[in-house]
């Protein structure tokens, strides 16, 4: 399972937070990746608050086996008051 870098945008104008937008995670196996799934943080295209978040994904094989890889999104208040 591979997920995508580290992510640190800025906030987006007047938000307390920005709309991030990553690749999902890829993975291949031996025999057949039956679902990649999101278990923590948010999906790609919605809004990430200030802060850092962990966003962590799963894949599981028709077998059962599964696989977790994660990745921070930070978002920088730059704006002034």
């Amino acid at each position: 399972l591979s997920c995508p870098s580290d992510i640190i945008t800025n906030n987006d104008p007047s938000l307390c937070g920005a709309i991030v937008t990553y690749n999902l995670p890829t993975a291949e196996d031996n025999c057949e990746v039956s679902s990649i799934q999101i278990i923590n943080g948010w999906e790609s295209g919605t809004l990430f608050e200030v802060g850092t978040t962990i966003v962590t994904y799963q894949a599981t094989d028709i077998h059962g086996n599964s696989a977790q890889c994660s990745f921070n999104v930070t978002v920088i208040d730059n704006e002034s008051p």
